[in-house]
């Protein structure tokens, strides 16, 4: 028995990166980094629940922009479905560990809503009770 399994795993996201250092994928690396700066321009989270949404619809939709130009970029050409998925994951795991400041902030009607006064720290201490 051969191991074969360098051409048939799934593209795990240290493969990703890899490829995404490859000369030929600058061009999605620019789109990639264009998408994360047009959320960093503002440094704080969403102002509202309705930004939020916004912000899920934008990510949403530049995911499945970016598994199209996969599909059709020399990369991945002739990869399976299973790598194509894989590089999508990949793709995903690095813009939330990009994004993740932007995207997982409580928004501040939320704050207020659970009561919390101050968003440096949003999640409230336990105390034990004696």
């Amino acid at each position: 028995m051969s191991d074969d399994s360098g051409a048939s795993a799934p593209l795990a996201f240290g493969n990703f990166l890899e490829r995404m250092r490859h000369p030929s994928a600058a061009d999605l690396v620019r789109s990639i980094k264009g998408f994360i700066s047009s959320f960093s321009t503002s440094s704080a989270g969403p102002s509202s629940l309705e930004e939020a949404d916004e912000d899920g619809v934008k990510v949403q939709s530049f995911m499945e922009n970016m598994e199209n130009t996969f599909r059709s970029h020399s990369l991945w050409r002739n990869a399976t479905e299973e790598e194509l998925d894989a590089a999508c994951e990949g793709l995903e795991k690095y813009l939330m560990t990009k994004l993740y400041v932007h995207t997982f902030t409580v928004c501040p009607a939320d704050a207020v809503c659970l009561g919390w006064e101050s968003l440096e720290s949003p999640i409230p201490t336990l105390v034990a009770r004696s």
